[in-house]
């Protein structure tokens, strides 16, 4: 059973055994709400660190989406030791727990990104690195708003000498 299956935080309920020990049910209940905003944070911290991955990947790979989770396996590790040189002891999430509980669409090319990319009603809806369902409502947005016009700008119409791979 992946992690992603165990999100569905929004059932919890406070028990009666709970009530007994002494705490109210509002207690309970705003313990349960910090819990599944916890949750939902660590999850977007994931897709930030999964776009960022992404983000290298094309600049590294001219442009190039990543076909896979294996291509992106090879890639964490070198941007992994790049950034434990750069910030010792930072605290990045293991690889398996993104690919378990990030969703992505692989299936993305380049003329596919150019006509998103060239698109402002295609580009608004452009969320190729997806949240569980069962994650809840969004806490943040930096992954739209900031990320992905990054990943985007690399597909646009610009000059050939302006582009930001050869």
């Amino acid at each position: 059973m992946s992690r992603a299956s165990n999100l569905q935080v929004r059932s919890l309920q406070p028990s009666t055994a709970d009530q007994s020990a002494g705490m109210s049910r509002d207690t309970i209940r705003m313990i349960i709400e910090h819990y599944q905003f916890a949750k939902r944070l660590n999850l977007e911290s994931k897709q930030t660190d999964v776009a960022f991955l992404i983000l290298s990947y094309i600049r590294d790979h001219e442009g190039q989406w990543p076909p896979n989770w294996d291509s992106l396996q090879t890639h964490d590790a070198a941007l992994r030791a790049a950034l434990m040189t750069v910030m010792p002891g930072i605290k990045v999430w293991a690889f398996e727990e993104l690919t378990e509980e990030i969703t992505v669409d692989f299936s993305l090319d380049a003329a596919t990104l150019h006509e998103i990319a060239n698109d402002p009603k295609k580009s608004g809806q452009f969320q190729p690195i997806k949240l569980p369902p069962t994650a809840g409502s969004v806490i943040s947005d930096y992954v739209n708003r900031v990320l992905y016009p990054k990943i985007l700008k690399h597909y646009r119409d610009v000059p050939a000498e302006s582009r930001p791979f050869p």
